[in-house]
């Protein structure tokens, strides 16, 4: 999907021309600023195209998981909630998950939103022990995760006011599989990603980035 690559080189491009702005002469500064502005709406225009195109993602996913069911091939394990299609059970964590395959690339708040829409009592994965982490992991090795180089999935951890919780139940983070050696207290990454290059450990991650999405349902 070229939609979310296209909003990052706009933003790069805000970036730079920011950046031009500080530098150049106060006499083009009103051009520049007018530059600015529409690519700001340009943007804006991208970003709206994207939540429009993830929810449309999501409903194909309900409907193809309302085609597996018919068929019985998902028939040996036990099913989620009723109107949670693309959901699967994970006994062992009193959980549903679902693993966002279509490549649909969002931001963090958009994510909760396509979390939302796949069913209201989703929320984006809390990892709580290490054995969730490692049942995850081999799903996302599985998945799409292990034909990508280079995938990141958005979890629920923000950092709120210095201290990394978990969204979706406001408790702090008890357990932690960050990257080794790498800083997560920086405010500007302050939305928690896992990361397929760097054996599936977290990272604080720019909220506005667009990553992969996984959803989780707490029985």
């Amino acid at each position: 999907m070229k939609t979310p690559y296209l909003v990052i080189g706009l933003a790069a491009c805000l970036s730079l021309l920011a950046e031009s702005a500080q530098t150049r002469p106060s006499g083009s500064n009103q051009t520049l600023e007018q530059r600015l502005v529409k690519l700001e709406r340009r943007v804006m225009k991208q970003q709206r195209r994207l939540l429009r195109t993830s929810r449309l993602a999501a409903q194909l996913s309900k409907k193809l998981a309302s085609v597996d069911a018919a068929l019985g091939l998902f028939s040996d394990e036990k099913p989620c909630p009723d109107g949670t299609p693309g959901f699967f059970h994970a006994p062992d964590f009193s959980s549903c998950y679902h693993l966002e395959q279509s490549l649909v690339l969002t931001n963090w708040t958009d994510a909760l939103k396509l979390c939302k829409i796949l069913s209201p009592t989703s929320h984006l994965v809390s990892i709580e022990t290490k054995d969730e982490q490692q049942f995850l992991r081999a799903k996302w090795f599985n998945g799409i995760g292990g034909v990508a180089t280079y995938a990141r999935f958005w979890t629920s951890g923000q950092m709120v006011s210095g201290q990394w919780t978990w969204q979706a139940t406001g408790k702090k983070m008890a357990y932690e599989n960050w990257i080794p050696l790498v800083t997560h207290d920086d405010e500007r990454y302050d939305c928690a990603a896992v990361y397929s290059n760097e054996a599936y450990a977290w990272g604080g991650a720019a909220c506005w980035a667009p990553h992969m999405v996984t959803c989780e349902i707490n029985l």
